[in-house]
């Protein structure tokens, strides 16, 4: 009950703190268009805010309300939410919408995997507190069993999705010579540090702990100490990977930036939205940063 109670605070301040951001995402939208509400109801950007802004409202009510299925609507809204970010990504801009499957999954498994770590350490933490240190070792030994399940699936995931976006995005020699590339190759090797980490404790502590049958304080003391020191730093790892993603995120892969592989929708289908200059939208010339893809 107290990693309920926990949990239901911690995941209500995040929401809160999502839904603050998206105010800040309009305002700074607000500032290139002269009507907030032509933006929010007539452009595609906009509409992918409206429906984000929904799923998070909607996720703050379901958190506080008690029905059978609440977690598995929890969940499918959750899985809805990181669509919105596909939506929003390169995958439009390339005009490849088989690009937006694979990076939902992409986001959907990341959001599982590193959002799971968060309660891992917590429930291992309160528990800690509660058990002897054999009942505690075999509790541990389960939450870490029924964690790496799900951590093998989504890395497989992540891999697959991952090392496919790379081939599509990135071209020969894109790697070495663009800022996208470094940038790819950076997060690359602070994954295959998350992934290490999370082997030390599917290989290294889950067997010892198994080997535990009795109070042997010292024995499991050692492993306690080892065991919240690697997920702490698998966890500051991961976060690191989520930045390094965002920054990937605003940084045009080399394809997009020189143009010659440019989507059609972005150019073939787009929205005048009023200047804040010319307030004459029909005779003002198509600007590129004025141009809102559909």
């Amino acid at each position: 009950k107290e990693e309920q109670s926990s949990s239901f605070h911690r995941l209500s301040f995040s929401l809160c703190m999502l839904i603050v951001l998206q105010f800040v995402i309009l305002f700074y939208q607000s500032k290139t268009i002269s009507s907030v509400p032509f933006f929010l109801l007539l452009t595609p950007l906009g509409w992918i805010w409206s429906g984000k802004f929904v799923l998070l409202i909607l996720l703050f009510m379901l958190l506080r309300s008690r029905f059978a299925w609440r977690d598995s609507v929890l969940f499918g809204t959750g899985c809805l939410l990181c669509l919105t970010g596909s939506l929003s990504g390169h995958a439009l801009q390339r005009g490849a919408y088989y690009l937006l499957l694979t990076d939902w999954l992409h986001f959907t498994a990341v959001s599982i995997w590193v959002g799971g770590l968060i309660p891992l350490l917590s429930l291992s933490r309160l528990s800690r507190l509660c058990l002897a240190p054999a009942p505690w070792a075999v509790f541990l030994s389960r939450l870490i069993e029924t964690f790496s399940l799900w951590a093998i699936l989504c890395v497989a995931t992540i891999l697959m999705t991952g090392s496919f976006n790379a081939m599509v995005y990135l071209r020969p020699k894109g790697v070495e010579i663009s800022e996208y590339g470094k940038i790819l190759l950076l997060k690359l090797s602070f994954v295959l540090i998350v992934m290490a980490l999370g082997g030390v404790s599917r290989f290294f502590i889950l067997p010892r702990l198994r080997k535990i049958k009795t109070d042997t304080a010292q024995a499991v003391f050692k492993l306690e100490k080892w065991f919240f020191l690697v997920v702490t730093m698998e966890l500051a790892t991961a976060f690191i990977v989520l930045a390094l993603a965002a920054l990937l995120t605003q940084t045009q892969p080399p394809h997009l930036r020189s143009g010659s592989d440019r989507a059609e929708p972005l150019t073939k289908f787009a929205v005048i939205l009023p200047s804040r200059i010319d307030h004459n939208p029909i005779e003002q010339p198509l600007a590129v940063e004025e141009a809102v893809p559909c």
